[in-house]
């Protein structure tokens, strides 16, 4: 016997079709049309909500008109996959969704979303209850989307740049065919992988993942590695294309021979011909830099080759040329790989030493000068360099008074070398004091001893310890300005022969004064008989107002002579030298500096 829907609704369960016509009239003008149907082959729609009109059908037509076989409101071509899709879904009784396409009244077609739940009895199916919401603006917008992104991967994948995707963690998902043409690596060699397996410099992932991050609108260069080991540079730039799922794409021009080409250009406008190392501009523009950004401290280094122009002069330019060579690579070897080298002039070269202070210059030029002395170059023996150096430590100082002073140390230094002209007028000077004093060649090289060794002990700048080798080597050189006999006489002096020797100061003061390369060491010698109480000679100053330099030959020229034989006495036993110079201290000397000077002779 056929049951009619009537009977079928007047044998359910009052109650709770009561509460599901609640339920119903909350979606009731809604765009959600709810449907209820049964097991029943004859009945199978049991209830529609009225809004089904959105369609143009009323709820009759699904309980007796065309649309009670509810197959024939499903669009024919998706007919027979929701059939299947929902006896599959009621095999396992949970709740179902799925989408397809319905006809309308009119014969549109639309696209809807079911949702099923299912009424369960003794494990067995009895009602089917359910929704339907029109979804076809959605699916015309993912449509759309879809075919933007067969659009956008045939753009992506035939572009003429580098296009490659990675996530946020840096792990590469995608790439396109001039990535793969460029780097030579296959998308299964590459899919996955951490895009550090390729950057060059493994940093470069914290630059990209900001930029992106922060959507900076800039390029910027990267170095990568290609399958062949070769290494290329990308100008890339970057941005976040998918906001869900945080993917990054990477977009790279290679500029690698461009790169090449401007290297190539770069090196040769900044560097020497000659030797390879910087030129001048270069110089110029790393030292305005370090300033400009306040790296503090750095240190630059002034060298002066020696002996060049005889060179020149006697065997021609192309063995001076090869010395210029030579010197450039012991400068080189000798400093760091920060340290910046340049050839600034004729025979003039300049290190920039970054991030390094006095000390640190001094041990650079220390290599520069030990190397000289372990190389052999042709004609000439060693090679010899005059080096001077200044540390700036702050914006205080100008760079170009910072230059001015290692030139100047240069030159204070270059007078140190006996082949050099300066060198040979400082030989003269110490020949004729020796001719006319019995101050002999031994005495002024003790005096020159322990002068360093009481100077590196005080850890003197570079610059005072070549002025104090110079000091201590004529420090009596006024002395050529006083009698021999007096300077010899074996007897004690009178008072007006004692005068004229206290005048040697001054006269070596004023032959040093004279010439522009001893300038700046004149005060040192007419101040080495200043006492430290101030009753020396020959202005009276006292304490710290006599230079340091004035104060350390004063006490190691005492220190000689005593145990020195002398015309008019015996020498000292070295006891009776260091308790002389321990009576005078505070009175005669520094008593600090005697102090060291004693730790070093004990």
């Amino acid at each position: 016997m056929v049951k009619k829907r009537s009977e079928i609704i007047e044998y359910s369960d009052k109650d709770s079709l009561v509460e599901s016509h609640y339920a119903y009239d909350i979606v009731k003008n809604s765009k959600i049309v709810v449907f209820e149907w049964t097991l029943d082959i004859d009945i199978p729609t049991k209830y529609v909500s009225a809004n089904i009109n959105q369609y143009g059908y009323v709820p009759e037509d699904f309980y007796e008109g065309d649309l009670s076989d509810y197959w024939q409101f499903v669009h024919p071509e998706d007919r027979n996959r929701v059939k299947k899709e929902v006896y599959l879904a009621r095999q396992v009784g949970e709740t179902y969704s799925h989408r397809y396409r319905i006809l309308t009244k009119d014969g549109q077609t639309r696209w809807v979303e079911e949702r099923i739940l299912y009424d369960m009895e003794n494990d067995l199916i009895v009602n089917e209850k359910g929704i339907i919401i029109d979804i076809t603006e959605q699916k015309l917008l993912e449509e759309k989307l879809e075919r933007s992104k067969e659009r956008y991967q045939r753009i992506f994948e035939n572009s003429s740049v580098i296009i490659f995707t990675i996530s946020l963690e840096g792990s590469i998902n995608a790439t396109n065919k001039m990535f793969r043409r460029t780097l030579g690596y296959d998308l299964k060699d590459i899919k996955d992988q951490d895009i550090r397996s390729i950057l060059y410099d493994v940093n470069d992932l914290s630059l990209i993942l900001n930029v992106a991050k922060e959507f900076i609108d800039e390029s910027y260069d990267v170095e990568v590695v290609c399958k062949t080991g070769e290494i290329k540079t990308l100008n890339v730039s970057t941005n976040i294309i998918d906001s869900i799922d945080e993917e990054i794409e990477i977009v790279a021009v290679d500029i690698s021979e461009r790169k090449i080409d401007e290297q190539r250009i770069r090196f040769l406008s900044y560097h020497d011909k000659l030797t390879n190392v910087y030129n001048r501009a270069y110089f110029d523009e790393v030292i305005e830099c370090l300033d400009r950004r306040s790296c503090y401290p750095f240190s630059i280094i002034i060298g002066d080759m020696n002996g060049l122009k005889v060179l020149n002069d006697h065997y021609g330019h192309k063995k001076g040329d090869k010395l210029l060579q030579d010197m450039a690579e012991i400068c080189v070897k000798s400093c760091r790989e920060k340290d910046v080298v340049c050839r600034i002039g004729g025979d003039e070269f300049a290190i920039i030493c970054p991030n390094t202070n006095e000390k640190g210059a001094i041990a650079i030029c220390d290599r520069i000068r030990e190397l000289c002395l372990e190389t052999e170059v042709e004609l000439i023996g060693n090679p010899s360099i005059a080096l001077g150096y200044s540390t700036k430590l702050d914006k205080d100082t100008t760079i170009d008074e910072i230059f001015k002073q290692a030139d100047n140390n240069m030159y204070r230094n270059k007078m140190t070398y006996d082949k050099s002209t300066t060198g040979m007028f400082l030989n003269t000077l110490q020949t004729m004091l020796e001719q006319h004093n019995f101050e002999d060649k031994e005495h002024s090289e003790s005096v020159v001893y322990y002068a360093i060794m009481l100077g590196r002990q005080l850890n003197l700048a570079s610059s005072l310890m070549d002025d104090l080798g110079i000091v201590a080597k004529l420090h009596d050189i006024g002395k050529i300005g006083v009698p021999s006999d007096i300077l010899n006489k074996p007897s004690s002096l009178s008072d007006e022969e004692y005068e004229l020797v206290k005048g040697h100061a001054y006269f070596g003061y004023s032959i040093l004064k004279a010439a522009p390369t001893t300038i700046n060491v004149a005060d040192y010698i007419l101040h080495h008989h200043e006492w430290y109480d101030g009753n020396g000679y020959p202005d009276g100053i006292k304490g710290e107002q006599i230079p340091i330099i004035s104060r350390i030959i004063s006490i190691v020229d005492a220190y000689v002579v005593m145990t020195n034989d002398a015309p008019y006495r015996k020498a000292m036993s070295q006891e009776a030298a260091i308790k002389e110079l321990k009576s005078c201290s505070r009175t005669q000397f520094d008593p600090e500096l005697v102090t060291t000077f004693l730790s070093l002779m004990t």
